[in-house]
């Protein structure tokens, strides 16, 4: 499963400086490799146990809903999601 992160992070370009909103983030299977190639990443789930994991592995996530979260305005350039909305 982490491969997969890697390689959307790879296939979509993500650069350094880039701004990317990880929707449904889990615990960072995306979110991780984006910030290793130094891309300012928010990632937001509402499952809070996958938002604390992911921020002991050190990205900035959130936990709740998207629609709620007024971080994610910031973040407009690349959304990334592993699961489609509905």
């Amino acid at each position: 499963m982490r491969e997969s992160g890697d390689e959307l992070v790879a296939r979509i370009g993500v650069t350094h400086g880039q701004k990317v909103l990880d929707l449904g983030c889990g615990d960072g299977t995306t979110a991780l490799p984006a910030a290793r190639r130094g891309a300012e990443v928010l990632g937001v789930d509402i499952a809070r146990n996958l938002v604390e994991a992911g921020n002991e592995r050190a990205v900035r996530f959130r936990a709740g809903a998207a629609s709620r979260n007024p971080s994610v305005r910031r973040y407009p350039p690349l959304a990334v999601g592993a699961t489609p909305l509905s």
